[in-house]
């Protein structure tokens, strides 16, 4: 972890109420970000983004009807919002199809990809986007999309028996801490901006967007039982990813002996998480 921290931060910011919150501020400050260099008197450019499919688990705040709706641009005429969606495999439609998201990154220029779902059976393919992304514009070039994560169903899961998003390349992991994390009712925002980096910056667009635009305490009587939590976590936390994930294959297991249709990829025993699709 030495290592890790002093390359990348990591940034938190725990004063969001959930992790839907915790989505609108971030999504609020990549606004901002974006628009830094813009003077007074000109228009504000808003956001073009790639996010999951409401119908194939993406959560309801990246949508247009969400925290996400404000800050992205609306063509005057056709009045459809530059909101796309990640391609999908072909045999798994909860699966990202790199290639294909590759080319609409190529085509469009987005200013941010919204990885993360509410429905999730898969690990998200962060790390071959980033690298593509760093190919194609370069790690510190002020263009680069920015990576965000939403990991609010699968806090608790994160690490070597899933995935490790910021060993990945992302730069922003936002979750709840009341899901698979077991603790009480917050949300987190996770910094992943590498030191000395133009994006170091999109922090402090987060920090203030968060206090004193959004929230204005934390709240203290809480906060102790949540700190508990983390060090629990922190402690047993790759023991209880594995249990709960092998626990989840083996009712997917079971389910597909008795016939049930379960929707999934074979070679992960249709799931990598705590939930199973039929």
């Amino acid at each position: 972890r030495g290592e890790y921290q002093k390359s990348f931060g990591p940034q938190v910011e725990v004063r969001p109420i959930s992790g839907q919150q915790g989505n609108s501020i971030v999504f609020e400050a990549i606004h901002k970000y974006k628009n830094r260099g813009y003077r007074k008197g000109t228009p504000p450019k808003r956001l073009r983004v790639i996010v999951n499919d409401l119908a194939y688990g993406g959560h309801l705040s990246s949508q247009v009807m969400g925290a996400m709706g404000p800050h992205v641009e609306k063509d005057s005429i056709t009045e459809r919002y530059a909101v796309d969606f990640f391609p999908v495999m072909k045999d798994n439609p909860y699966q990202i199809d790199v290639a294909e998201t590759i080319k609409l990154v190529e085509k469009f220029k987005p200013d941010a990809l919204v990885f993360g779902k509410s429905m999730i059976i898969g690990r998200e393919p962060v790390k071959e986007i980033s690298d593509a992304l760093d190919q194609m514009y370069g790690r510190d070039n002020p263009d680069r999309p920015v990576l965000v994560y939403d990991a609010a169903h699968v806090l608790g899961l994160l690490g070597q028996h899933f995935q490790n998003p910021f060993l990945e390349g992302i730069d922003l992991v936002v979750a709840s801490t009341h899901k698979t994390w077991p603790s009480l009712e917050r949300g987190v925002i996770l910094g992943n901006l590498r030191k000395g980096l133009i994006m170091e910056e999109l922090w402090k667009y987060i920090v203030d967007t968060t206090f004193p635009g959004h929230v204005s305490d934390h709240p203290p009587a809480s906060l102790v039982a949540s700190y508990i939590d983390a060090v629990e976590m922190n402690a047993n936390g790759e023991e209880y990813a594995r249990k709960v994930i092998g626990n989840t294959k083996a009712f997917a297991k079971a389910a597909h002996l008795l016939r049930l249709s379960v929707i999934g990829d074979a070679a992960d025993d249709m799931t990598l998480t705590h939930q199973v699709l039929f």
